[in-house]
This record gives C-alpha cells, structure tokens and sequence, in this order.
C-alpha cells in the first residue's frame, strides 16, 4: 500500500523546510516560525528571533561566499595573464614581482572591500578582469583599482553599454566643427533603434552616473530639444581605462 498524497507532500514539505533551515537567511524562517508556534504574544518578532544577529551572521556568509568566488576568479585570469606574458618574453621573475608588491596587496585589499556591495557574480568577475588586467599592464595602483572597484560594482550592464557607446562616439571624433553636435544628434534620433528596450530617460540617468565617476565629461552644451541632456559628451581618459581593465581575458 502506497502512502497517501497528503502524507507525501507533507513529509516533502518538512524536508524542504529542514533544507532551508539550514541556510543563514533560513534561520529567519525558522526563528519567525518558532516564535510564533511557541511564544505567542511574544512582543516584536524581529527582536523575538534575533534578527540582528541573524543578519550578522547572513552579512558574514555572505561576504566570505564573494570573497571566494573572488578569488577563484582573479586566480583564473591571472592564469591567463600569465600565459599571455609569458608568450611575450616576460619572464617567472617579473610576473612574481608583480604580485609580492604592497601596491598589488593593497589592490587586492581594494577589491575585497568591494565584495560587501554585491550578490551578483557578473561585477565580482569585473573585480577580477580588474586586477588581471591591470597585473598585465604592469600598472598596479591601488588608488586607482580603488576607484575601479568601486564603479564595477556600482554600474550595471546598461550603464556600460552607454560608456560603449560614447566610446564609439571617442573612436571616431575629429576636430571638426561640429562634429559632436552631429554625432549626437544622430544616435539620438537612432536610439530606440540602437536600444529599442530602452528611454531617453533610462541614457540620461545613466549619462549621470557615468559622469558622476569621471568616466565621461561634457564637451559642449547642446538644446534640449534634439537631446534628452543638455551637453555633448565625450569619454575621459578614466573611462577609456576602465572598460579597457573590464575587457574580458583570452588566450
């Protein structure tokens, strides 16, 4: 005789809840059920439950989860770093150099740092595409990875799409007059063609952080009636040196 549905799905449930239990953020669900069940009236459930505490020890998982992905990722392209390198004649003496300096401890110490302000695996990968990158540069300066780890974690997809795309305008600018003028009012008029998912309000917010890291400036005012800003941008040279140092590695 086979055991009844309810019973299954009974016994399933307890073994989810069990699994879940074990998690930090699963402490929350466990405390928040005991409480209730046990101590009705208890007073505030989030002081019943611990939830400072909860939220520590989340806060500390979470960390050393990034930290170790991290880790296994700049380990990765470091490897590939160093094949790259090596094919250019540099050689185990200089590449050891390179990482038992304070100025690449200290890199390191940059982007660990920056492990506390994200969950998502793609701005830890730029943290390492960071280190890699600047190792192969042989231009290790913590300041400056500071500054880099703080904008790879900050910016989303869409904010370095835009930062490509004034790259693109960089690529192609001559002295010209009026060449800004045209450039832009061009991919304005293009845009929902070039970004069909996107707003004239999203490019210009997004215009703003880019700015607010230094990473574009505007080069000349424009009329808000063929631009959604009110300046022509152009990419500075830290924007240059960071979607360079975010370049993903190949062998």
């Amino acid at each position: 005789m086979g055991i009844p549905e309810n019973e299954v799905a009974a016994d399933n449930q307890r073994r989810e809840f069990e699994d879940l239990a074990k998690t930090p953020g699963g402490k929350i669900v466990t405390g928040v059920k005991n409480v209730i069940s046990l101590v009705p009236g208890a007073g505030p459930i989030a002081n019943a439950i611990g939830l400072s505490k909860i939220m520590m020890e989340l806060g500390a998982s979470s960390v050393e989860e990034n930290v170790k992905y991290l880790g296994s990722a700049t380990a990765e392209a470091l490897a590939r770093v160093e094949r790259r390198i090596d094919a250019q004649g540099v050689s185990v003496q200089e590449i050891a150099d390179r990482y038992s300096s304070p100025e690449f401890a200290a890199s390191l110490e940059a982007a660990i740092l920056q492990t506390q302000r994200t969950r998502q695996r793609a701005r830890l990968n730029r943290l390492a595409l960071i280190l890699a990158n600047s190792v192969e540069a042989g231009e290790i300066e913590p300041d400056t990875i500071d500054d880099l780890a703080r904008a790879a974690v900050e910016l989303t997809e869409w904010d370095i799409q835009l930062l490509n795309d004034v790259r693109e305008c960089e690529s192609t600018y001559t002295e010209a007059s009026g060449y800004l003028f045209m450039w832009w009012q061009e991919y304005w008029r293009n845009f929902t063609v070039r970004h069909p998912h996107r707003s004239l309000r999203a490019a210009a917010g997004s215009l703003g952080r880019l700015q607010s890291f230094g990473f574009i400036y505007g080069a000349e005012g424009t009329s808000l009636a063929a631009s959604p800003v009110s300046v022509l941008y152009r990419l500075s040279e830290d924007g240059e040196r960071f979607l360079k140092r975010i370049d993903a590695l190949r062998d």
